[in-house]
């Protein structure tokens, strides 16, 4: 006879969530499973209709429930939302900090017998903006760095005791079994994988970079794997750079297809501006595949350790990233003994059960002690908190806001 779920987390997704959210609920459902937690995801509205298509495998996908598939109102979304949660009474619902401004605001109206969790994926500061605004309206807020817990507390005013920390994890055997190709002696095989946009990702460094590497006299043989907003702009450079003969654009990749892309290249290319804690690099780990990363204080730094299992270079630091991958290039020793560094320390670091224990542990705690938040809101009262509307520096030119986010990064200030 199965045994009873122990809690029931309903977890909000909105219509923002592809990729990196849906990716987080596909490895943390099984893992709470095995400890007798269900976690169903929640998405609502007319843009919420290809939520399905998020998942690769159908049991995720069932795993879940769109909303009023004709509602566009926010009012209209927020009701189907707390009508839902109402009626099912979930053990606690959680939120992902800024996946949607709708999904967000809704901390505040709920009544306070539902227990919320706010989960906070990004070290952006319309992010740490937006979790200020919530923050008297939650029991708990989980970082998934120890960059973000600290920073909610230092610079968000979250009190110490309703932080917790559950680094990101990953169900890591798939990518450990998969058989990898020899390291050999021709062109390094780089990898850049995720969505691409130059934003958050940093793209547009990429075949800088690799046109670099080439100017220092190594041969390198770049994929593409992904897709996103600026893919044809990247295109563009990677034909100004000369770079076309030895790119290849994968496109989007399956998930049950990524272990073995991985085994197929030497290095992960990551160049971002800023993350939360990028699962990339953990399945590039467990995939012996080196991450060649930005530095990103109490975020890579806390994935990579630099020298032994990948390199860490200063953001937006061209020339760095290049010397990097020409010296992997050429002491193929080096990159084996990493290669085996990053398999081995992946496991104890990074494997899914981990993050889904401390999770449950934290469903213990503010059960048992619940701390005392704010009075609901009542939805005929509905309007978006002003920290989940857009500050004043959304409207500088993008170029400018890249500069300043480099900044940010180099000076260790948000």
């Amino acid at each position: 006879m199965p045994s009873l779920a122990r809690y029931e987390v309903v977890s909000l997704l909105s219509s923002l969530g592809y990729g990196g959210l849906s990716q987080v609920n596909m490895n943390l459902r099984p893992a709470l499973s095995e400890q007798n937690v269900t976690l169903t995801w929640l998405a609502c509205g007319a843009e919420a209709r290809g939520a399905t298509g998020w998942f690769a495998r159908l049991e995720h996908r069932e795993s879940g429930k769109v909303l009023g598939p004709s509602l566009t109102k926010d009012t209209e979304r927020a009701a189907a939302y707390r009508k839902y949660i109402l009626d099912r009474r979930p053990s606690a619902v959680l939120f992902h900090i800024l996946s949607g401004p709708v999904e967000t605001n809704l901390v505040a109206y709920l009544p306070r017998e539902i227990l919320r969790i706010a989960m906070v994926h990004t070290i952006t500061p319309a992010t740490y903006r937006a979790a200020r605004a919530v923050r008297d309206s939650l029991h708990a807020a989980i970082g998934v760095s120890p960059r973000i817990s600290d920073d909610l507390v230092r610079l968000c005013g979250f009190p110490r005791d309703m932080v917790f920390c559950a680094p990101n994890g990953l169900e890591c055997r798939a990518f450990s079994a998969q058989e990898r190709m020899p390291v050999e002696d021709g062109p390094l095989r780089v990898l850049s994988c995720g969505r691409i946009e130059d934003i958050a990702k940093g793209i547009f460094w990429v075949p800088e970079i690799v046109a670099k590497t080439r100017d220092l006299g190594q041969k390198v043989a770049l994929t593409v794997a992904g897709d996103g907003p600026d893919r044809a702009e990247l295109e563009r450079r990677v034909q100004r750079r000369g770079l076309k003969s030895c790119t290849s654009f994968r496109g989007w990749v399956n998930v049950e297809d990524m272990p073995r892309l991985y085994a197929e290249h030497d290095v992960l290319l990551f160049p971002s501006r800023f993350e939360g804690l990028p699962l990339a690099l953990v399945e590039a780990m467990a995939g012996g595949c080196v991450p060649v990363a930005t530095r990103i204080r109490g975020v890579t730094d806390f994935v990579v350790q630099h020298g032994r299992t990948g390199y860490l270079f200063p953001s937006g630091d061209v020339r760095a990233a290049a010397h990097l991958l020409v010296h992997l290039a050429s002491d193929r020793k080096q990159l084996f003994a990493m290669r085996r560094a990053a398999r081995e320390t992946h496991w104890e670091r990074f494997d899914i059960g981990k993050q889904a224990s401390k999770i449950v542990r934290i469903l213990d705690q503010i059960q048992a002690r619940p701390r005392r938040i704010r009075d609901p809101l009542p939805l005929n009262k509905w309007h978006i908190a002003r920290g989940l509307r857009p500050a004043w520096w959304t409207s500088l030119p993008e170029p400018v806001k890249n500069r300043l986010r480099v900044m940010r990064e180099r000076l260790s200030v948000v």
